[in-house]
């Protein structure tokens, strides 16, 4: 059976997509000092299974689009309109 590819979207869970993409964590701690909070593993543990990254982007004062299309770019996704 094919796991079918996590898509990177407003709505995808931040422990769901680190999981599946782990080299995202070096780019999600770039663009905000507000995201290193993410290395404390009870924290990353907890938040990360119900945070999405429409907040995440909110927390981080990051427009929604910038943060899904970067992320998205750096793991060979095509950039979204939302």
């Amino acid at each position: 059976m094919t796991k079918t590819p996590l898509i990177i979207s407003p709505k995808t869970k931040v422990g769901e997509m680190l999981d599946t993409y782990p080299q995202l964590e070096d780019v999600l701690l770039n663009m905000s000092p507000d995201f290193k909070k993410l290395k404390n593993p009870i924290l990353r543990k907890t938040i990360g299974k119900i945070a999405s990254l429409q907040q995440v982007a909110s927390i981080g004062k990051i427009p929604i689009h910038v943060l899904v299309n970067t992320l998205r770019k750096e793991i060979g996704q095509n950039p979204t309109d939302m």
